[in-house]
């Protein structure tokens, strides 16, 4: 096995906790503009999917043009009031990222976030230290394995010198076509990550430090 070089990292779920805050804006437009109440466990089955993934999955026979009049509201409200008010960091994730970069390994973001709230993230964790940044806009999101092959490029690396830290299926189905080892966020509450089976999982984010 190559050694690892380079850490790449999902937000939401792994970064941060923003299980209070998409949620709201998707409570907040389905009642805006449909008339419509959704509790935070069934909007939160969707978690993983970009953008106007959320509302789709929600109203899966709503017309396109309620779908894309709700994300865009969302869009404009959710990095600028939502995100850095109702997120907050994962338990241990600033000092880890931290130690990490002491110790000599690349640190990066895959996700399906916007670049302004990846922006907004780097701030609520207190961590910029990256050495790439792969957001929604550089790449088409995941499950696609672009943004992940994207970012192993920027960094000259080959997969087998990169470990991605995920929480969900749809972060598995993206490191699988390029054989990236994916390192599993076991939160007590994540139940999204409960059924998947084969990857290292972690308890804490600090036990990533022994497993690298």
């Amino acid at each position: 096995m190559a050694k690892v070089k380079a850490v790449l990292f999902d937000v939401d779920g792994v970064l941060i906790d923003s299980e209070d805050a998409y949620p709201r804006v998707v409570q907040k437009a389905l009642a805006r503009f449909a008339g419509i109440k959704r509790s935070k466990k069934q909007i939160l089955r969707f978690a993983g999917r970009a953008g106007a993934g959320w509302f789709r999955g929600v109203l899966p026979n709503a017309p396109n043009a309620l779908i894309k009049k709700m994300f865009n509201w969302g869009d404009g409200v959710y990095w600028s009031y939502y995100l850095p008010r109702y997120a907050h960091p994962m338990p241990g994730v600033t000092r880890t990222l931290r130690e990490l970069k002491k110790r000599g390994f690349k640190l990066g973001i895959v996700t399906n976030q916007t670049r302004r709230e990846m922006r907004v993230t780097q701030r609520i964790i207190r961590f910029s230290k990256f050495d790439v940044l792969v957001s929604a806009e550089d790449a088409p999101p995941k499950p696609s394995p672009a943004g992940l092959r994207l970012a192993l490029k920027k960094l000259r690396l080959k997969p087998s010198e990169a470990l991605y830290v995920g929480d969900t299926e749809t972060d598995a189905r993206t490191c699988a076509p390029l054989g990236v080892r994916l390192v599993l966020i076991s939160w007590k509450r994540n139940e999204r990550a409960r059924g998947l089976r084969g990857f290292t999982r972690l308890k804490r984010f600090s036990d990533l430090l022994n497993l690298v």
